[in-house]
């Protein structure tokens, strides 16, 4: 059962500024459900994604009525942001704001079918998902949410004017991975495939793992306001997670001999940062680091693979192909001291891809994106072709080495190789 849901009041007047003059304007509330209370950081109004005008960017969707709401908008707009949020953080629920103080928007009982229509179309792990409506007019804000059974219940929604707390925690995971390539596999398919395998192995080797925070062992019960910290500046106050994956012992494994067209090498590092509320629990804390890097790597890895889908494949001549994943940079929210996520490309400055962010967050950003960590090159995968060590007769192919996760503050550096045409002939 929901408690209660709390947001800044620097969130009134975001809404306010939002309200449409007639009919109302549609959103997502994002945020951490924490103790069975939801803290929002932000909440998007959902643009008009079907928008046909040329040269304009899609302005926010006003509907009359619920039922003219269209599900599309709202499904692309949480599909987009859903991946930006840090672990820990999800989508909440739907809003919506009027003028009209006869409106009720979203909360429409009569519309109660296309409400639950509307609430399946986001992309969020929380069974209770909530639903407001604010009114410009009357400055009151009405809260319900919708449970498994799709009842609505009433919540306590509260504009506080003290800032809502957030705790950062940092980590950084390393991979070194070298996976072969099938005979007879080519092109952007094979490698869009064999990079998703590649990430469920690491989903399932991450959920294994070991954490420390701050170098120890904590009690899983305990929350982050209990752990001691240096009271310095905002870098030292922040804490280092560090996750530990030991191999399991196993009998020596048969040495499988395959026919390869080519070696895929995985090396580098995803640093995460994860905002989480005072109260959080070190078990919760642990399950959003780990979350947050599987979601930063699959967002990298879509983000890739649907670049390469447009690009021509390299010259057969090409032996060796690098592949640089966007890198992570954080967006200081206008209504929270959480951050959100964004990716660049290779070459890419923060201004490049700003607009399009501001479009799905609706607001503007005045402050330059931080970097996680700068750049740095895995020496291993920098080895020019020529020089890599490759097997001529086979690929000894057992299960991919893992190294121990380490702590660090947190950007991301992930860099693909594959080394292509490897020569695989018992007949030679």
């Amino acid at each position: 059962m929901l408690k209660g849901v709390h947001a800044e009041e620097s969130l009134r007047e975001y809404l306010e500024n939002l309200g449409p003059d007639s009919g109302f304007v549609s959103g997502l509330v994002l945020g951490q459900r924490c103790q069975q209370h939801d803290y929002v950081i932000h909440a998007p109004p959902t643009p008009n994604f079907e928008s046909k005008e040329e040269d304009e960017q899609p302005a926010n969707q006003v509907v009359t009525s619920l039922a003219d709401l269209n599900a599309y908008n709202l499904q692309s707009h949480a599909k987009n942001v859903s991946g930006l949020l840090s672990g820990g953080h999800n989508i909440l629920g739907i809003y919506s704001i009027s003028k009209d103080p006869n409106s009720s928007g979203l909360l429409d009982t009569s519309q109660t079918k296309k409400l639950e229509t509307l609430l399946a179309k986001l992309n969020s792990p929380l069974a209770e998902r909530l639903v407001l409506h604010y009114n410009c007019t009357t400055h009151k804000a009405t809260c319900k949410y919708m449970d498994a059974k799709m009842h609505l219940n009433n919540v306590d929604f509260k504009f506080q004017s003290n800032p809502i707390r957030w705790e950062e925690v940092d980590t950084r995971f390393v991979f070194d991975f070298k996976i072969p390539l099938p005979a007879g596999g080519k092109g952007v398919t094979s490698t869009k495939t064999n990079l998703k395998a590649l990430l469920n192995e690491q989903e399932k080797l991450l959920r294994d793992a070991h954490c420390l925070i701050g170098g120890a062992v904590l009690d899983k019960n305990a929350t982050l306001d209990t752990i001691s910290r240096s009271s310095g500046d905002e870098e030292e106050s922040r804490l280092v997670a560090q996750f530990l994956v030991r191999n399991p012992i196993e009998p020596e494994a048969e040495v499988v001999k395959t026919k390869c067209a080519g070696v895929l090498t995985v090396g580098g590092h995803v640093h995460g940062r994860v905002f989480l509320h005072p109260k959080t629990s070190i078990e919760e804390v642990v399950a959003s680091l780990k979350e947050d890097i599987v979601r930063s790597l699959r967002t990298r890895v879509e983000l890739h693979t649907d670049a390469l889908i447009e690009e021509e494949e390299g010259s057969p001549e090409e032996k060796f192909i690098q592949h640089d994943l966007p890198r992570r940079v954080l967006f200081s929210l206008p209504c929270s001291s959480a951050k959100i996520s964004n990716y660049l490309f290779p070459g890419e400055a923060s201004t490049d891809s700003q607009a399009s962010l501001e479009l799905l967050l609706g607001c503007q950003f005045e402050d330059e994106a931080a970097e996680l960590e700068e750049e740095v090159e895995d020496p291993e995968l920098m080895v020019p072709p020529e020089e890599r060590e490759t097997t001529p007769m086979a690929v000894e192919q057992n299960k991919p080495s893992n190294l121990a996760l380490y702590a660090a503050i947190g950007g991301l550096v992930l860099i693909l190789a594959i080394v292509a045409n490897v020569v695989l002939s018992t007949n030679k």
